[in-house]
């Protein structure tokens, strides 16, 4: 931050958006010192010592970016929190990792959380006292007032999983982590000065946090944060972003709502549409172009144009992204650069080159980071940014590293001889049935939501006789088809059911679901999906247990 201050002081750093005075507020980087200076102040009340644990829990913003300087430069170790999250899962962090301040975004938050803003720990802050005014008040922060040398091996921050398979265990991320791993993605991606990135996802998940802001940092391009879920769109639209990171969630949406337009257009367009994607995926998988092809121009002019018109590159992280999704994307002239990591790893391990043309792969390992593929087809990694472990359980940290330095990932995949990397499946996910068939839920996944009634989906069988899919239909597509109001009816599951079947057709008999369960929406409110729009499996399947058993009695193997 203050290397990035040195050489551009005056240039906008971010945007945030007070809704308050219902406008978009401007930072330089001098500003976001400026307030850091104050939250350094700040801290210092508490008579904290390097090492403390200090906690926040708000909404992306410059106030957020200038707390978290503020309290690395002083040696304390941070520890975000997703600030949509419940009270008590919030609580139970606190405890474990023992925080001694709470950063709120606003006394609002603070009263949703059932904290009293009292002398007691962890000792409360708002985001929102930080105002041009108080900034007046602190300390000249010229560069030789900063404070003495943070050690490189010296913890940083605790991140706290999102416990899509079990309960969430703080990860322990040193300074050389984090800044190894920015360095290594900045010699992958070409990014400069002249770039805007909008961010939408949360900066409490380290993907967000270490391409998102540190990386940007570190090229000094411009962040925008995005005033919400809903004005997406419009924020691409004012601001023109040169780049998108995003989960594979995301691009889905994009994926299936462009279909349905292109549906709704009659037969001939459709017929244009799939010719034209199917034409330019194969010249993507020669290493070509698309761009300037006709495809591009008449259905991804309109796409591109949505997302603001200046989109050069698209990341997508967090997840697998259906190649299937990466490919119509690229075929319509926006690309989309693959990557593969773990918050125990910083979290980038690899990254995909748009000129490799196999969309199926997670790329090459990052400079300095090693991988090999151990028991079971699991991904082992090793390389600087590999954590140090997880805050006290030194149970859990022995079961993923070895004492050999190699991360366990628990990701099943494949080496090819050029050293790409293709995971093909999660071994805690993997589904035996009871015959001992293993099915990999993913690629199935991934081919349901290829179908524009699919809005979700998640297959089950653990130790049954079949699989069933657990979907969530899309209600725009039911209405057409004149099912709407019948999202549990027999006759709903049976077009669906159909649906699946075709959408399953290249796959052994044995992995295709023979019976659906229709669902309501899996969102982040209602705890069925991460920060990062991740399944959680295991509350989804309690969720649906009454439904899910059934459907598994409804037919006899």
């Amino acid at each position: 931050m203050r290397a990035r201050c040195a050489a551009t002081p005056d240039a906008n750093a971010c945007r945030d958006y007070d809704r308050r005075a219902d406008a978009w507020r401007t930072y330089s980087w001098r500003d976001l010192l400026a307030y850091a200076a104050y939250w350094r102040k700040r801290l210092a009340d508490f008579e904290l010592a390097p090492g403390d644990r200090v906690a926040i829990m708000a909404p992306n913003s410059a106030q957020w970016i200038a707390f978290d300087h503020a309290a690395l430069e002083q040696g304390l170790v941070v520890v975000p929190l997703f600030s949509r999250d419940n009270a008590d899962h919030i609580t139970r962090i606190l405890d474990h990792s023992g925080a001694r301040v709470l950063a709120v975004a606003d006394r609002a938050q603070l009263e949703r959380l059932g904290l009293q803003d009292d002398n007691r720990e962890p000792r409360i802050v708002r985001l929102e006292d930080a105002t041009p005014t108080q900034i007046d008040d602190a300390p000249d922060d010229a560069p030789d007032d900063a404070p003495g040398q943070i050690a490189a091996d010296g913890l940083a921050t605790l991140v706290y999983t999102s416990g899509t398979t079990g309960a969430p265990k703080g990860v322990m991320l040193t300074h050389a982590n984090i800044l190894g791993n920015v360095r290594a993605c900045m010699e992958e991606f070409d990014l400069s000065a002249a770039d805007r990135y909008v961010s939408f996802l949360p900066l409490s998940h380290m993907f967000e946090r270490t391409a998102g802001l540190y990386l940007m940092t570190l090229a000094g391009a411009e962040i925008v944060y995005a005033r919400s879920p809903t004005t997406i769109i419009d924020d691409f639209q004012e601001f023109r972003p040169t780049l998108m990171i995003s989960v594979p969630h995301v691009f889905e949406q994009v994926v299936r709502r462009l279909r349905q337009s292109v549906a709704a257009r009659g037969r001939l367009v459709r017929a244009a549409f799939r010719l034209g994607v199917a034409v330019n995926r194969r010249r993507l998988r020669r290493g070509r172009r698309t761009a300037g092809t006709l495809t591009a121009r008449v259905f991804g002019g309109p796409l591109r144009e949505r997302l603001g018109g200046r989109m050069r590159i698209a990341i997508s992280g967090g997840a697998t992204l259906s190649p299937a999704i990466s490919e119509t994307l690229g075929a319509l002239g926006l690309p989309v650069r693959q990557g593969y990591g773990l918050t125990e790893t910083s979290p980038v391990v690899a990254t995909g080159a748009l000129a490799d043309g196999i969309p199926e792969s997670v790329g090459r390992p990052l400079p300095g980071v090693e991988v090999r593929i151990g028991e079971n087809d699991e991904l082992c990694v090793r390389g600087p940014n590999v954590m140090r472990g997880y805050w006290r359980d030194a149970e859990a940290t022995a079961a993923v590293l070895d004492k050999d330095g190699w991360l366990h990932t628990g990701d099943r995949a494949r080496l090819d001889g050029a050293g790409r990397i293709f995971i093909t499946g999660r071994l805690k996910e993997l589904i035996v049935l009871a015959n001992g068939e293993l099915v990999s839920p993913a690629p199935l996944e991934a081919a349901l939501l290829e179908d524009p009634w699919m809005a979700q989906a998640m297959l089950c069988g653990e130790g049954r006789a079949f699989v069933v899919a657990l979907v969530v239909p899309d209600q725009e597509q039911l209405s057409a088809a004149g099912l709407a109001g019948l999202a549990a009816g027999h006759e709903t599951e049976q077009a669906l059911l159909r649906r699946v079947a075709r959408a399953c057709s290249a796959f052994p008999p044995y992995m295709r679901p023979r019976r659906v369960v229709v669902a309501d929406e899996w969102t982040v409110d209602n705890g069925l999906l991460t920060a990062t729009l991740k399944m959680r499996r295991d509350k989804i399947a309690r969720h649906y247990a009454d439904a899910l058993e059934a459907a598994f009695a409804s037919l006899k193997a």
